[in-house]
């Protein structure tokens, strides 16, 4: 391979050019053999966003945004929502986290006591999303535009043949760890595992990615 995995891991997107995938199936990827791109969802939802507008220059909510957004992103996706409607769904999770501040029991500032609340509204939210989605009819006339498919290179097609291959948790972690290169601190408290579990899974996850894409490569050495 031209470059190592570890290189594809660290070429990162900038802070909305993010990661993610369906837990069904996989898209056709976008862009470039990057880790990150391949990672993307893009896809589009079909439906209108419902991102609400929390009060601007609240240094406490912009605090949880700007510890938990990427982790809280990777994961939504990582239970099933595409790329775009994790996006949406984090933001309503800040919005709902927000304006129920007042009811949360505990340390705000915390990590770790707000990352299990975090987790907790946005599940609920996704449960709540599926449940309108099948309940609403049909619409014909409001079709989602795929995006136009790009020629992935022969190390694109490796690396995500050998992603599809990785365990749940190995994804899921992956997903949340790369949108915005997040450290293991709130990884963990979304988690709800310590520091040093989130080090170890990110480790193995990234043994496990290596392992899977060396398999692929072609006895001749292709590229």
């Amino acid at each position: 391979m031209a470059a190592g995995v570890g290189e594809l891991l660290r070429r990162l997107p900038q802070v909305g050019a993010g990661l993610g995938l369906g837990a069904v199936r996989l898209p056709e990827p976008a862009a470039s053999g990057d880790f990150t791109d391949f990672l993307r969802v893009g896809a589009c939802s079909g439906q209108s966003p419902t991102v609400h507008a929390p009060s601007p220059n609240d240094p406490e909510l912009d605090h949880w945004i700007a510890t938990f957004r990427g982790p809280l992103v990777g994961l939504i996706a990582s239970w099933g929502a595409t790329w775009a409607r994790a996006e949406e769904l984090a933001m309503d999770t800040f919005a709902e986290a927000w304006l129920g501040r007042d009811r949360f029991v505990g340390d705000r500032s915390a990590p770790n006591a707000v990352g299990p609340w975090l987790r907790g509204i946005a599940f609920h939210l996704l449960a709540a999303d599926r449940r309108a989605q099948r309940k609403a009819p049909a619409r014909l006339d409001a079709e989602p535009v795929a995006p136009t498919p790009a020629e992935p290179g022969e190390q694109h097609e490796r690396l995500r043949a050998a992603f599809a291959q990785l365990r749940v948790e190995h994804q899921e972690i992956l997903r949340m760890h790369y949108l915005e290169s997040t450290p293991a601190g709130p990884l963990a408290a979304l988690l709800g595992i310590s520091r040093k579990a989130v080090e170890g899974r990110l480790y193995q996850a990234r043994i496990a990615l290596r392992e899977r894409v060396a398999r692929l490569v072609p006895t001749g050495g292709g590229r």
